[in-house]
């Protein structure tokens, strides 16, 4: 398995720190295996106390497609 990245383990942490289980951290930062996305995470879920796991998912979600359309764009 990739080590994670500082950017990835601080988001972890902060997912934990809001509540969130273990198992659903560590899928979240590993989808979110780059410094770009994950600290797109952390601002996303700094403008909130409480979120739903399905609220996060989709913002995962969203992040994600972003960083593709960019992919595309670029090539």
């Amino acid at each position: 398995m990739k080590q994670k990245s500082a950017v990835s383990q601080e988001l972890y942490q902060i997912m934990l720190d809001k509540g969130y289980s273990e198992r659903f951290c560590d899928l979240i930062t590993q989808s979110l295996n780059t410094d770009f996305t994950a600290r797109r995470m952390i601002g996303y879920l700094s403008h909130y106390s409480e979120l739903p796991e399905g609220e996060v998912v989709d913002e995962m979600l969203a992040i994600l497609s972003d960083r593709v359309g960019q992919t595309r764009r670029v090539s």
